[in-house]
């Protein structure tokens, strides 16, 4: 069984509703004391609906082709970021589709 967390908030003023930050915060054997709302995690599947959303509504289609390959970002005055797939892996240029349906973190 895996963990999990939930934040809910007013979108309207930011006011936090409610907020469920794991499983079982007592049952260290699976990933206890750990609060994974604030945990440090890359964004990855939680904003990818709405990258991929984005692209499709910006001329891309499911055939468009998209570049699965290490990229870093960095902001001054932050640490760089460098994404990865869930897979710890690679795949180059992969469609649309494909980027989707495997889940990758990186395009588009």
């Amino acid at each position: 069984m895996g963990n999990g967390a939930a934040l809910v908030t007013n979108p309207k003023t930011g006011e936090i509703l409610a907020m469920v930050g794991s499983r079982d915060y007592f049952d260290v054997a699976h990933d206890g004391n750990v609060n994974v709302t604030t945990a440090l995690r890359q964004p990855g599947s939680s904003i990818k609906v709405v990258n991929y959303a984005a692209a499709l509504e910006d001329g891309f289609t499911a055939a468009t082709i998209l570049d699965d390959s290490p990229i870093v970002y960095t902001y001054p005055g932050s640490p760089s970021y460098a994404p990865v797939n869930y897979d710890g892996k690679f795949h180059g240029m992969v469609p649309l589709r494909y980027a989707l349906a495997n889940s990758y973190n990186i395009p588009p």
